[in-house]
This record gives structure tokens, sequence and C-alpha cells, in this order.
């Protein structure tokens, strides 16, 4: 049965969601590393080749040395104390013969010992308390002093190194290591580097190890005593701890890091030994790898991160250099040079405090200037005219006579002269030789790319400077609510919209890893071989690495660094709980039990399945030994131990219970035209849409802001009283032009921030008006466009009063294009331009008689609007004419807020050569009704496909008329407004469950609901159109179909195994945005079926089938896949 223009609306919000994780237990078990250093004793050869020292008496010497009596090499597991002191009387009868051999060596070394000096002693030693008490610090301390002085030619304008300092230099270093020692028991060590951000502080309580004494040897050697006596509490440290013992040959933990900040017990007696530690771990596993001598270095730089008061640019060109005099604001307190309006000013001096440079009158500081200073300038132009000052505002008069401009003035917080398209790149290895890529995407996802994109002619670098300077002066295209460069104040976070990714080859000195890595967690390898420590250096806080030898590395070789580092904004906390105990209860028989727990801090909201969730889990081992010389009473000749092992260990994959396979709302395929009024230009005619010079009529601007006395001010409704002085002639400046306010209401999204752009039109002497946007320099590809929404109003002013009418009778042509269109905006066969920022536009003529006509690019006051316009807008320095574009056309009437929505699937392949480089939008009306009125837009919005492959019936296909998937909003569509998934106000108990499954995952739950109502909740959308036939390829495009597919790509495997259920929602509209029909009376959705593939491969697929006739209409049904109940289908409860 065929199937006309039905909608399928599939949100997987939800998707994929465990109720409950099913514990696993695994033969290879993961969880936490135990660490046990051990030291190789000394044989006795040793210590009679080596001098002793700092041995007070005999018996301090036997205490110092009895260790090295064993014959370790013999010696496979000493349990017990006892088991040591079972092992040294067995040596007794051995020794029996040598003992006073040995001894005589011992006191012909007392003897000697004046002849020998200390060869390690602490720098210094301080006394807190006799004897018990002591403090050893060692370090050092760097202390500079310097005076400098700069003379430099006055034609160099080059800046000096950083290195070569002015005036008087104080520089220090300091390094202390120190070691408190509190009685026999409580130890303190404190390391502080003033360049290293590794610090540490450890207190530890140990009971000091039992010692055997021996005295020179009676007749017959006595049997060795030990004390019973000592308390169970032998260890208590808090700082970097680890595990003493070994666990296991089999076994490895591997939860607790390297570098683990915690506490750690150690208790013992007899027959039991308990070690216990607790950490808590931020730092983050990471592995880098670097090829050759020259390597891809990344950078990302948000749009918000351009240099700030350092460089500004002077209104006049050709400035007499002799004449500047440049100061900046003081306190009070200091000698002021020049008083400017009242405020003590001190002159800068050029070459050291600041540069100029003549050929772009620009001046860059050394130094950024705080944001509470002011910096004026005094100069000529010219030989010998004044400064042009075009505002009062900036204007400032000095005690010194002279009149004098800010450059900047604190009380504003803005400057038109300060220049905010200069980013740092820090990179003084650059190799410019190659190719530098750089990619613009949206900040709040780096996975879209911006409408717009920079190639090689919009920016230029300085290597030398390590910046990146744009051409353009606002060189990202930002939305007027969030103008990141005209704000009085410094832009935050949340303000930036877009970003941009610089990747460049670096000739490589020393490789750059993560900052604060751990000590000594580095691996290093070149083309896989471990490369020793002794061949390079790190310099852990700031984690770069050096090679000691260059000649290591050549230009193709791989080299590949692992370590830990810790992360500045910190990762999910991971918390450590492990214990070892061991018991023996006889000579022969000893068990261990082993048992390890972790679980990382879980987030407010859930994680994306293709992410690393919070992990969760619980390890155990049990290690019984028997030590058969003992069972056996074998005494000579024979050493054995049978151990017996038991492991177990349960892991929760996603301690937070569920995950988001695919909200749709991280990935929305769509952006929004700019309505920033002075990105757009007033278009050159269209000759094949019956747009001539001659017949142009005006588009009128009118400034819909409310100012105060400081020249801050407030974007007002377009329904706002205007008041007449900010009614511009057309003379001045032409439109479109910017108010608050739009279709969305206020009850239903309170924080929501509405602009709308506006274009008011006079047909009194004309038939159309037409205005452009540039998009893109190099071309943007617009080829997977699907759909193209425009929200607009329509408000009529026919009596020529400046009051709009809401029952409009005006009826319009409106042309939306697409594509490339002629530079030449006026027609004169002259590429117009500004020279300044602060010019008041550029002259757009009438090409009959060359007269002025209106000032293209000029400010709201009557001066320029901060940025230097051009019609050459893919910045080749040449007047393009061509044009070559894609048109829509709609006619537009009525007053309410409409819809105009175009759908671009069935383009032709002509048509979609021209959407892969589109460099402007333009925007024509033309008279059908009506003389006066106005067009109040409040979005165009473009939407793309999101999905790169479709199928139909297996055949796939680019642009099928068939099937096409979009995401679909609640900002952009009523319908789905009115039935929207998380609603705050829920009355149904569907809805309540809705609501709190959302809030479950998404962390909403403390959302007011001014701020929930904001959400901007997005789905994904299906348009099908399928018949009762298969597809026939005899036709262009292809016609029938009875299945079509649209595949989503995952940017990563995704692993579903440990979850025990998939849910996800449906929504089966019966109308569309207009009300009506979807389907015809005679069609059903009795043989129509909803059909989901997750693939592994092609053909290797887990697929679920749902007939659509079974789901609830105009209602979200609830699809529950429970995957541990042999995939039963649960729907709607």
């Amino acid at each position: 049965m065929k199937v006309f223009s039905i909608v399928l609306i599939v949100s997987l919000i939800i998707t994929f969601c465990i109720i409950s994780l099913i514990a696993q237990v695994n033969d290879n078990i993961e969880t936490i590393t135990l660490e046990q250093e051990t030291q190789k004793p000394k044989s006795i050869t040793q210590i009679l080749a080596t001098p002793l020292r700092d041995i007070d008496d005999n018996n301090q010497l036997n205490e110092t040395n009895f260790d090295y009596l064993i014959d370790y090499n013999n010696i496979t597991y000493i349990t017990t104390e006892k088991e040591l002191y079972q092992q040294i009387d067995s040596l007794y009868s051995q020794l029996q013969d040598d003992y006073s051999i040995f001894y005589e060596v011992i006191r012909e070394e007392e003897a000697k010992r004046r002849e020998y000096q200390r060869l390690e002693k602490p720098i210094a030693s301080v006394d807190i308390e006799q004897i018990d008490s002591k403090v050893f610090a060692r370090g050092n301390i760097l202390f500079g002093v310097s005076y400098g002085s700069i003379r430099r030619t006055p034609e160099i304008t080059t800046p000096i190194s950083s290195y070569i300092k002015e005036n008087f230099n104080v520089n220090q270093d300091m390094r202390i290591l120190s070691t408190s020692k509190i009685g026999d028991k409580v130890n303190v060590d404190i390391e502080f580097d003033q360049r290293s951000a590794i610090n540490r502080f450890n207190v530890s309580y140990k009971e000091p190890e039992q010692s055997q004494q021996f005295n020179p040897p009676p007749q017959n050697i006595p049997t060795p005593k030990y004390d019973d006596n000592k308390p169970f509490v032998r260890e208590l440290t808090f700082g970097e701890v680890s595990f003493s013992k070994p666990i296991s040959k089999y076994i490895t933990f591997t939860a607790i890091s390297k570098s683990a900040q915690g506490i750690k017990f150690v208790g013992k007696n007899n027959n039991f030994y308990i070690e216990a530690i607790g950490t808590l771990t931020t730092t983050i596993p990471s592995k880098k790898t670097f090829t050759g001598t020259k390597r891809v270095n990344e950078r990302i730089i948000r749009d918000i991160d351009f240099v700030k008061r350092k460089y500004f640019k002077l209104p006049d060109s050709n400035i007499d250099v002799n004449s500047i005099s440049l100061l900046i604001s003081v306190s009070i307190s200091e000698t002021p040079d020049v008083v400017i309006d009242g405020i003590p000013f001190k002159k800068l001096i050029q070459g050291s405090d600041y540069s100029f440079d003549r050929i772009l009158s620009e001046i860059e500081l050394k130094y950024n200037l705080e944001r509470n200073k002011s910096l004026a300038i005094f100069y000529t132009h010219n030989s010998g005219q004044n400064i042009t000052i075009s505002s009062n505002i900036y204007r400032g008069n000095g005690s010194d006579g002279k009149e004098y401009l800010y450059l900047y003035k604190s009380e504003l917080g803005y400057s038109p002269f300060e220049l905010k398209n200069i980013y740092t790149i820090d990179s003084a290895e650059l190799n410019l030789s190659r190719d530098i890529e750089i990619t613009v995407y949206y900040t709040s996802d780096p996975t879209i790319n911006a409408p717009f994109q920079f190639t090689s002619q919009d920016y230029y670098i300085d290597i030398y400077k390590g910046i990146i300077r744009f051409k353009s002066l606002t060189p990202f295209i930002t939305n007027a609510n969030y103008d990141i460069y005209s704000l009085p104040r410094d832009p935050i976070d949340s303000e930036s919209t877009y970003s941009i990714r610089v990747k460049y080859y670096e000739n490589v000195i020393s490789y750059q890893l993560d900052f604060d890595i751990v000590e000594d967690s580095e691996e290093v390898r070149i083309n896989g071989v471990l490369i020793p420590k002794d061949k390079y250096s790190i310099l852990y806080p700031i984690g770069r690495i050096t090679f000691k030898d260059p000649t290591l590395i050549n230009e193709g070789d791989i080299v590949e660094i692992s370590y830990e580092y810790r992360s500045f904004f910190g990762s999910s906390q991971k918390l450590s709980l492990g214990m070892i105990s061991e018991y023996s209860p006889t000579t022969f028989f000893n068990t261990k039990l082993s048992t390890a727990i972790w679980t990382s801090q879980t987030r407010g909201s859930a994680p994306t399945i293709s992410t690393l969730p919070p992990e969760a889990g619980i390890i155990t081992s049990i290690v019984n030994t028997i030590n058969l010389q003992e069972l056996l009473n074998i005494k000579d000749n024979f050493k054995g131990d049978l151990s017996f092992e038991y492991a177990v260990s349960i892991v929760n994959p996603n301690s937070f219970g569920s995950a988001i396979v695919e909200d749709f709302e991280s990935n929305k395929k769509s952006f929004i035209l700019s309505k920033d009024e002075d990105n757009w230009y007033l278009s050159p005619e269209s000759v094949n849409d019956g747009c001539y010079n001659t017949n142009r009529g005006k588009l009128l601007y009118k400034d819909y802001r409310q100012y105060f006395a400081n020249e801050s001010f407030v974007l007002m409704s377009f329904n706002w009283n205007l008041p007449n002085e900010q009614i511009l002639p057309y003379s001045q400046k032409p439109g479109p032009y910017i108010s608050s306010g739009g279709r969305l209401s206020p009850g239903d999204f309170p924080n929501v921030s509405q602009i709308s752009i506006i274009f008011d039109y006079d047909f009194s002497d004309g038939e159309w008006v037409g205005s452009i946007l540039p998009i893109s320099s190099a071309g943007l590809d617009l080829s997977d466009l699907t759909e193209i929404i425009i929200s607009y109003q329509l408000q009529m002013d026919n009596d020529n009063n400046n009051v709009y009418e809401d029952n409009n009778t005006n009826k319009l042509i409106f042309l939306f294009q697409l594509g490339q269109f002629s530079e030449d905006l006026d027609g004169d066969g002259i590429l117009d331009y500004e020279i300044t920022t602060s010019q008041n536009g550029f002259e757009f003529n009438n090409t009959t008689n060359g007269n002025v006509i209106t000032r293209i690019g000029g400010g709201r006051k009557g001066s320029g609007n901060g940025k230097i316009d051009s019609e050459d807008f893919n910045k080749n320095g040449r007047l393009d004419t061509n044009e070559n574009y894609v048109s829509f056309s709609n006619i537009i009437e009525g007053s309410d807020w409409k819809k105009i929505t175009i759908s671009t699937p069935s383009l032709s392949p002509t048509e979609k050569d021209i959407l892969r480089k589109t460099y402007a939008v333009r925007i024509i009306l033309k008279k059908l009704n009506g003389i006066k009125g106005r067009v109040i837009i409040d979005e165009i919005q473009l939407k793309f496909k999101t999905s790169s492959t479709y199928k139909v019936d297996g055949i796939i296909l680019q642009n099928p008329y068939q099937i096409v998937s979009t995401t679909i909003s609640v900002y952009d569509s009523p319908l789905y407004q009115k039935n929207r998934f998380f609603n705050i106000e829920a009355k149904t108990q569907e809805e309540k469950e809705r609501l709190q499954e959302y809030s479950y995952l998404h962390g909403t739950g403390a959302l007011s609901i001014a701020e929930a109502k904001s959400i901007d909740e997005t789905s994904l959308r299906i348009l099908y159109n399928l018949s009762n036939v298969n597809i026939s390829t005899n036709f262009s495009p292809y016609q029938g179909g009875k299945e079509a597919t649209t595949v989503i790509r995952f940017n990563a495997s995704q692993n579903f195994s440990h979850y025990s259920k998939l849910i996800f929602y449906v929504f089966i509209p019966t109308k569309n945005e207009l009300g009506q029909p979807i389907k015809l009376p005679s069609d059903t959705l009795s043989d129509e079926n909803i059909i989901i593939r997750l693939l592994s491969k092609e053909k290797d697929y887990f697929e679920l089938e749902i007939p659509m006739d079974r789901l609830k209409k105009d209602e979200w049904n609830r699809i529950e896949v429970r995957i541990r109940e042999d995939y039963t289908i649960i729907i709607n409860n």
C-alpha cells in the first residue's frame, strides 16, 4: 500500500539505558596494583670488602650488618620473624669456627674508623628535642639581582627579546627537602620546589623494626630471643601510599595509580599481619605518539581568546612618529607627567614600553593593559594635522593644553581602537614550509563544523611573536546578542560560539606531554625499543621531555611515550580501598587474604555509551601456602612450598546505571544564519529576477536601542515606541536592522533571548529591496542541505507614520538565494572599501549619474561601525562579478508569525554543485501589493542530513526522495513543542514518567520551571514516501521502493554487552504542522514496520522490528527491549 508523505518522529532521547547491571566474574582480573620495593641485601664478601662507617660501638655494628650474614641465594621466602630467626639459628653451627675471624675483622675496622670520614652528611640538623627529635633539611636558594639598560636605533621596529630586561631585576628560586623525626616512631617529610607543581607532604607513624644484638662469641652461641611485647599498630601513614607486600604471581591489581594520595595502616603480632590502604586517585593514563624530528601540533583557540588590550589601531595614517606621546593612567600617589581630565598619567617609552608600526599606524604594548587602567595618546599626522576624534567620549583635555585621544577608557570597558583579531598561537618552532590547517567548529560541539571556514588568504602568522592575525577585524561570525567584540567587558566562557583547531608542523626540539606528570610513571620507546631513563630528561610539572642525544631520533622514527598525569580540572575521582592480611597458625601453614574495592565518582547526568563511564568493582584473592620443609621436618638440602590460590572479581562497568546512545541534542545538524546587522549589505541587482539598480526601492534603517548616559544600551522590542532621532535617513545608513523579540512565546520559553532581523521596505520609488550576507570567503559546502526554515511576521506602514500595523494586507515575493553573487553592489565597476574603522561607510553610487545614494558600513551614530567594510567579500583583492546561485521563491502575506519551509532533496545535480561552494546568502523582497512595511525574521535555519548514507531496497542513494532524516527542535516546530518529551509541568502519568526519566539521564532535576521550559529539546525526524512495489532504476530519480533506510554512524564502536535493557521512544503524528492529515483515509499502518538495526558489520547486526499499527498515534510510545530476557519487547508497559 503506497504511503504519501508520512512523517515518523523517532526520538532516541533515552535509547540504550540500563536498569540493572549484570555482575561479571572474570578470569583476567583488573583492579588494584599492589607494589613492593625490595632492595637486594649485600653478601658477607661485600661487607668485608667495604669500610664500615659511622659506627659508635660493637653492638651497633652487629645491628647494622647482621642481616648481611644470611645466604639469600639459598632462601626462597621468609614469612615470619620466627622463620627468620630459625634460619639464623641454622647458620650458627656453620659460623661457629669462622665467627672469631669475623669478629677480629670487625675490631680491626673499628680501630681504623678514625681514618674514614662520613660520606653522607645532612646539610643542616636542628635539635628540637634532645636526642629523640631531629629535623634534617637540605636545599638551596638562588638569588640574583641584575641591572640592564637598552638603547636602540629609532628606525628598528622589531620587538626586543624577552630575555633582555631593563632596570633592576630580581630572580629567586628555592627548593627545600625536609625530613623530621619525632621520637622513634613519627616521621614528617616535606618536599617544596618553587618551580614545581609537585610539592609533597607525608606524615607517618611506624614502629621501629626489632633488631638483634650480638656480643663477642661465648663458648657456645645461645639461641636468639625476640620480643613479643611490641604494640599491634606498626605503621600509620598519610600521603602517597602503596602496598609493601606482594600478593600473587597470577593476579595483577591495577586500580591504584602510581601516584595515590591516601592513608595506610599496618598492624602485626606474632601470628597475624594486616596492611590496609585507602586512596583517592585523580590521575589519568595517557599515551602520545610523535613521528621524527618534525611533528604535527594542534592548538585549540576559542573566538573569545583574542589578545586583549595590547594592540591598538590609530584612526589616522601617515603619523608623525616624533610627535607621538603615549600615556597610561597611574594612581594619585604617583607623580604624573600629564593630568588628563583630572586623572594622572605617566608617559610610556617607545621601544621599551611599546612599539609603533608606521605603515599600519598600530600601537603594540609590551604588556597587556590592565582593565582598570586608561590609555591616551597625542600625535599629529600628515606633517602637523591634529588627531581625528570622532566622538567626545574618547576626547581628553590635558594639563599641558593638548587634546588627547583615549585609546582605552577604563570606565567604558570598550574601545573601538582596540584590535581584537589577534590570537596567540605560541609556537617559536613553527615550520611555515609545511601546510597549516585551520578548522572552525562549534565550541559546544567540536564534531560540528562552523558555517564558515578560513583560508590562507584570511590570516597571516607571525612566528616571532607567536600570533595568528586575521585580516577581518571581527573574524568570527556571532549572533548579535553575543557580540564578543563590542562588550564593555571581557567575554566569558559561556559566550564562546566558535573555536578553531590549528594544525601545524613544528621542528622538534623537545616533546610536549600533559602537565603535572606523575614522576617515574613514564615509559619511552623509539620504534618499539625501550629507552633507558639516562637518555632523556622530563620536567614533570610542565610535561616536557628532552632527549639528551638528538641523534637518537631520525626523521621517520616513531616515538611513543606512555605516562600518567594529574588533571587540572579533575577527571572522575576514583576511591580505592585495599587490604592484605596474613595469618600463620603454625610454622608450616600460612594463609593470605587480599581484597580491593574501587569506585568512581558519578556525574550529574548519564554518560554516553561511547565514553568511559564511571566504574566500580571488588576483587578478592586467597593464597594458602604450606612449607613442606617444616611440615616434613626436613632440615637439609630441601626447600619447597605448596600454594593454593583462589580469586574472584565483580565489576560494574557503569556505576551510574545507564548510558545514552544518542539524544540528537549534542549532534544537531543545523545552524542559524547571523543576525548581526553589520554583516548584511545591500544586494547587487539581480537581472534574472527583474531587480535592477534603476527600480531599486529603499531598505531603511532604524535603531531599536535605548541608550544611557555612559553610551551603554539595551536592545528593545520591535514594538517599542522608537524616538524620531533614531530613524536614520536612507542616505546615511541602509538596513536591515535588528531588535529584540521573536516568535517564541515568553510564557513557553521564559529564559530564551530572541533577536530578530528586520527588512523595512519602502517601494515609493522602486519595486524591490534586497540584502546579502557573506558567509564564507572560501565557499561553504551546503550540498547536504535538506531543509530551510524561515520564521517571519509581516507588518505594514502604508500611511508612512512609522507606526506598524499587525493587520497586514501587503503581499510580497520572498526570494531566498544561496551561492555566489556579484561583489559590485552598486554596479559602478569600482571596488569600494573603507580605509579606517572610524570611516562612516563606503559610497553606494547611482549608476546613472554617479551621485551617492547611501553609504555602507557606517555606524549608528554617524561614524564607523568598528570594522573595515569592503565589497571584496572573498578577500582576493579584486572585484568579482560572477554569479551562480540557487533561488527559492515564496509569496508571503498575512499578519501572524508564519514559517517558510523549503525542502531541498529534489535539487538537481547542477544545483547541488552550486551549493558545494556557497559564498553568501541573499534575500530579495519584490512588491506585489503595498508600499511600506517590514518583514520581521527571527530565524533562518539551514538543516542538514543526519546521515550520509541512505538506502532504498538495499540500493545506496545520495539524495532519495523516498526517505530523509533531519533533527527537529521544540524551537522550530510548534507540533513538537506541543508534544515535547520533557514537560516540566507534567500532568498525565505518562508525562510524569518521561519527566522522571529525562531528569535522571540529563541531571535536570534542580532546574526551575523557566529553565526547564527553555531547554532546546531535539529529536530525529524521518520523512518517508514508500510504495508497495520495489524500486525501479529505469527512471531518474529512481521510482518506487518498499524499504527505506537511514544510516547513522557512531564515531567510535559502542559496547552494549554489559547492559540489560534498551529503551527508546517513538512519536507518530497523524497531522502536519498546518493541521492537515498526513495519510489518506484509505491508507493505514497495518503493513508498515519500524526496523532498527545495530550493526557491527554490514551482514552482522542485531535487528528489532516493531509493527507501527501496534503503536499509539500522536503520543510518545515507550519501547523497551529486555536484552537479558531473550530480547522480550515491552511496548508502553
